[in-house]
């Protein structure tokens, strides 16, 4: 285990004094492709539809909690990829959570990930060569692992899927993020099994009941860290 590792993403998810305090008051939703972008598709399914019904609910989940809320979208007009953290940008965004289903060539992978964006110096899920250039939102690589880890914790917990772990990618609404943020798979379409649960209202409201409770558990070890700095200056 590299030095880098260690303080990015072990430390930040044990020591909760490891990751800066800020406000959390304002959540930026993204649902996944749209219009002409149909993403994912399953046998019946198609990843826009379903994940913007996860968006949804997990929006007024949030509103119920306290929090503002902000979606990219809440239809089926095209928004072009660099535009959505540009909507974080202009609305205040405290987090940005980029939700999303996946699909493979293989119907028989299945499961849940969750990818924060990758550390300057640090290779790419499955990379062997590090990402040497530094990206916008790498300021908020602490606070970008744990709350990867607490969205992965939970969603896992709530659904028992299959665990595919924290994972790291360039992917573009990470890099140009201005607060910290995830982008979650909640699943696979291509997967008959998990299409079929993905398919049932009861499903995707457990999906959102745990990316809530994983935004929730990330903004309470927020608040831990800034009573530990609080008493530190005492």
């Amino acid at each position: 285990l590299s030095e880098r590792d260690f303080s990015l993403l072990i430390d930040p998810v044990f020591r909760d004094w490891s990751i800066r305090p800020h406000r959390i008051q304002r959540i930026i939703l993204d649902a996944g492709h749209d219009g002409k972008d149909d993403g994912a598709k399953g046998a019946r399914v198609k990843e826009k539809q379903m994940v913007l019904q996860v968006t949804m609910l997990l929006r007024d989940m949030l509103r119920e909690s306290g929090y503002e809320v902000v979606l990219t979208r809440s239809d089926d007009t095209f928004i072009e990829l660099y535009d959505r953290p540009k909507i974080a940008s202009k609305k205040g965004g405290d987090l940005f959570i980029s939700l999303h289903f996946n699909a493979s060539a293989s119907k028989s992978a299945a499961g849940i990930e969750t990818y924060a964006l990758t550390p300057q110096h640090t290779p790419s899920t499955p990379k062997s060569s590090a990402e040497d250039d530094a990206c916008r939102g790498n300021v908020f690589d602490r606070e970008n692992h744990r709350l990867a880890f607490e969205i992965q914790r939970y969603l896992i917990g709530h659904t028992g899927a299959n665990d595919r772990g924290l994972r790291r990618h360039r992917f573009a609404v990470l890099r140009e993020a201005p607060c910290p943020a995830v982008l979650v798979e909640m699943g696979f379409v291509s997967n008959p099994s998990e299409e079929r649960q993905i398919m049932t209202s009861a499903y995707r409201k457990q999906l959102a009941a745990a990316v809530a409770n994983g935004i929730i558990a990330y903004h309470y070890a927020i608040a831990n860290s800034a009573n530990y700095r609080a008493e530190a200056t005492r």
